[in-house]
């Protein structure tokens, strides 16, 4: 799989972010040439407008802040598109804008725009304050990397962004996906087998011997459960655990870290039972623009 940053971003579905596995809406019966009363009026610019503020302003209450770029891929629109339309929210009050620590720009919802999003889905969106917090913390990059990774994957999957999780927008409706667990990001994989979702934590930093356990035992909730059922989300499982990566060279370092907790060895085979739970474990980093999810066995034998 591989996701380039350079591609065109499909037309994201108008439904609500928060439904879980939407159906499919049915294919819009074809006009028939000739007019007449029945044929179907083309919009006028005005509609066109207020959708594509509607896709820009839900991306954002997606993303919580957000490059043009990520802004772009999230909300289906192309980044001239994507300029014009926030020009003319951040006009309305709409939106704010401030820049992260390596000086990109980033955008975020005002009240208003917050306004304008519950008027759309009928239901209160309240906006908050934390993502001011995090432009200016340390955890910045954390965030900027789970939002170009979760803007990359929406291209072809389902995803759950780190801030709709944080805030329990999730099929979970909570904050802890697992007892004590929450995921920086989720995606719905489709494999011949069925559906099941992706958990990935975003590994930045070097952990403690004790996070690095939790870690650890959350990979084995997830890949080698106990009871043999893997756990469930929403009416589908939870089929497999990835870290996310910066770079290349970061997941060469965690990768290793990671066999080291089981004292695999590059040129040694590895036990039935060990082969099994690595191959529901993943590694994902950014190359050359793209996303490059791995199996971590053969990550491991290959580059490390």
């Amino acid at each position: 799989m591989l996701f380039d940053r350079g591609q065109q971003p499909r037309k994201p579905d108008s439904a609500a972010d928060t439904t879980p596995d939407p159906k499919p809406e049915p294919a819009p019966e074809p006009i028939q040439p000739g007019g007449g009363e029945e044929q179907e009026a083309v919009p006028d610019g005005r509609e066109i407008a207020a959708e594509n503020e509607f896709f820009i302003l839900r991306a954002i209450h997606r993303l919580g802040h957000a490059t043009s770029w990520q802004i772009s891929y999230m909300s289906g629109l192309n980044r001239r598109s994507v300029q014009r339309v926030i020009k003319r929210l951040s006009q309305q009050n709409m939106l704010a804008s401030a820049k992260l620590p390596n000086g990109e720009p980033v955008y975020l919802l005002r009240q208003a725009g917050a306004d304008e999003l519950s008027l759309h889905w009928q239901r209160k969106v309240k906006r908050t304050n934390d993502d001011y917090g995090f432009i200016r913390s340390r955890l910045w990059k954390h965030r900027k990397l789970a939002n170009d990774a979760a803007a990359a994957l929406s291209q072809n999957f389902q995803v759950y962004t780190e801030r709709e999780i944080q805030t329990g927008r999730n099929p979970a409706r909570r904050r802890e996906i697992l007892p004590g667990k929450v995921p920086d990001l989720l995606y719905l994989d489709h494999l011949e087998s069925g559906n099941g979702w992706v958990w990935v934590e975003i590994e930045r930093a070097y952990k403690k011997r004790s996070n690095y356990k939790h870690l650890i035992k959350t990979a084995e909730m997830i890949a080698m459960p106990r009871e043999g059922a893997r756990p469930m989300l929403g009416r589908k499982p939870i089929l497999y655990f990835a870290l996310l990566a910066e770079d290349l060279d970061e997941a060469k370092r965690h990768v290793r870290r990671f066999m080291r907790q089981y004292n695999v060895k590059k040129d040694e085979p590895l036990q039935e039972h060990l082969g099994r739970y690595l191959e529901s474990v993943y590694v994902i980093y950014w190359s050359d623009g793209a996303v490059n999810p791995r199996n971590i066995v053969w990550f491991f034998r290959d580059h490390c």
